[in-house]
């Protein structure tokens, strides 16, 4: 059975000026297939500004943004067999999909083609808004749960679970590590696929239009 709902204290914005402000609401409570964590650290991610800001026009107010998510499990439901309370763990940009598509049913539901739920601005399939990261705690489904190991600094894993992900990823898939990686732009997508690249002994080729230097030893055209 589930806990007891608690108040969850957030950081929301009310309007698309953006600014955030305490914001108290409900979250769910922890079911049989849910991890609830603690969360300690949670990154600012373009999405997050986009959002808070209506950019997308279709911003669902007030809005508690975040998802670049790490914490620490504080219970787990009665299904739950992959984390147990004390876990370190990080939750991504998706926290529920309808299951039916065939990247659902092979577990890869980050990759859902039909009807992704993100972790925050959305309907969930049970009517509630989704609230994320910038707030004092999350209770979402084990599936979309990923385990930082114990000895691996968690505000260091924060930008994986957006901006890692989105370079590795294809970086993986398209065999393109041990090859050039041409870097045009900075920021965090940029940071992430230098480091996934110099860990995969790639050869990074920086744009001349980018005034950042930060060291791996650019080649500059």
């Amino acid at each position: 059975m589930g806990s007891i709902s608690e108040n969850g204290l957030g950081w929301a914005t009310r309007d698309t000026s953006g600014v955030l402000s305490p914001y108290n609401f409900i979250r769910r409570d922890t079911g049989p297939d849910h991890v609830s964590l603690t969360i300690t650290h949670s990154g600012i991610c373009f999405a997050d500004v986009a959002w808070a800001k209506n950019i997308p026009r279709n911003t669902i107010y007030p809005v508690v943004p975040g998802q670049e998510i790490v914490g620490i499990v504080k219970e787990v439901g009665s299904n739950v067999r992959r984390f147990k309370v004390g876990d370190h763990v990080g939750v991504g940009p998706y926290v529920n999909s309808p299951k039916t598509c065939e990247h659902c049913k092979i577990r890869e539901e980050v990759h859902c083609d039909t009807e992704t739920k993100h972790t925050f601005n959305s309907v969930d399939q049970d009517g509630t808004i989704t609230r994320g990261g910038y707030s004092s705690y999350i209770v979402v489904l084990e599936g979309y749960v990923f385990k930082i190991p114990d000895n691996y600094s968690l505000v260091s894993a924060v930008p994986l679970l957006c901006a890692g992900i989105t370079v590795y990823a294809p970086m993986m898939r398209y065999k393109h590590l041990n090859n050039f990686l041409d870097r045009s732009s900075h920021g965090t997508l940029s940071e992430s696929d230098i480091q996934c690249s110099v860990c995969y002994d790639g050869l990074v080729v920086q744009s001349p239009h980018s005034k950042t230097s930060f060291g791996f030893g650019f080649l500059v055209l």
